[in-house]
């Protein structure tokens, strides 16, 4: 439930009191959508925005699994009150389900919550880069003239097709990458324990999990693409390089993509030195 609350920005102090306003559709879109994109562990499958008259309020709404059970679903429904009535406030902000229990839990504003959602400039694209993380150094390059990587924080690198970029300079900052590549360090698991751990177990339940070698590393690939509800991102690797462990993920679109960019990730440890 912590991350679910960290997610969700319950970070107001109590002196803050929010003035409600009215939501509008574009905005809780634009919050779960960002939601769905970083948090798929808590906010999936992703799905439609509904509108219902209930409980004296109008809402907008995601059910992630809760009001009707999906393959998949984190259990959740996201709602915001559009007109307020029924002792609800117009643009509050509330949850159910999962971690909440059976019972409305008043999360936020939505307007406060917005402001957890990054609207910085679109980055410049490139085919070459590295990330770091503690002592790896990730050196990456985009697979061809299709897929370009867009300059990122440190440990982290994003590949978008020229179709999601233009998407991107359009105004549209919600596109998910195609592929993305990060590294967590493993805290001493082995590969399956990490799988087991990250991200709340997400990836151990995956239709297929197999292990392939590239590059003279043994390759833990996550595959459900092929099951009858995929989840996403459809697909995910991890390969253990010193103490850390590299994730890759993708949608199935890039799937052609996905052994290409691995095969051409170069990793590098940094040698320690001695004062």
């Amino acid at each position: 439930m912590r991350r679910i609350l960290i997610f969700l920005g319950v970070v107001y102090s109590s002196q803050l009191l929010a003035q409600a306003q009215s939501p509008s559709l574009e905005d809780f879109n634009r919050l779960l959508d960002f939601g769905e994109t970083n948090f798929p562990d808590l906010l999936s499958p992703s799905t439609g925005t509904n509108r219902a008259e209930v409980i004296g309020s109008s809402w907008f709404y995601r059910d992630y699994g809760y009001l009707t059970p999906i393959q998949g679903g984190t259990g959740l429904v996201i709602a915001v009150s559009i007109s307020g009535g029924g002792g609800f406030s117009p643009g509050d902000v509330y949850a159910i389900g999962g971690a909440y229990g059976t019972e409305l839990v008043l999360v936020d504003t939505l307007s406060n919550l917005l402001t957890l959602v990054p609207d910085s400039p679109v980055p410049e694209t490139t085919d070459t880069g590295e990330i770091g993380n503690g002592d790896l150094i990730i050196e990456y390059k985009a697979p061809n003239e299709i897929y370009h990587f867009l300059d990122s924080p440190n440990q982290a690198a994003y590949l978008y097709s020229e179709s999601s970029l233009s998407e991107i300079e359009s105004g549209n900052r919600m596109i998910p990458p195609d592929i993305s590549i990060s590294s967590e360090f493993s805290d001493g698991q082995s590969t399956e324990e990490f799988i087991e751990s990250f991200r709340n177990g997400w990836f151990e339940n995956y239709e297929d999990v197999s292990v392939v070698n590239i590059n003279g590393y043994d390759v833990w690939v996550a595959d459900d693409g092929r099951s009858t509800s995929p989840v996403s991102p459809e697909l995910a690797a991890f390969v253990q390089v010193g103490g850390y462990t590299v994730v890759i993920t993708s949608h199935y679109s890039a799937s052609s993509y996905f052994d290409e960019v691995m095969e051409r990730l170069n990793f590098v440890m940094r040698e320690s030195t001695d004062d």
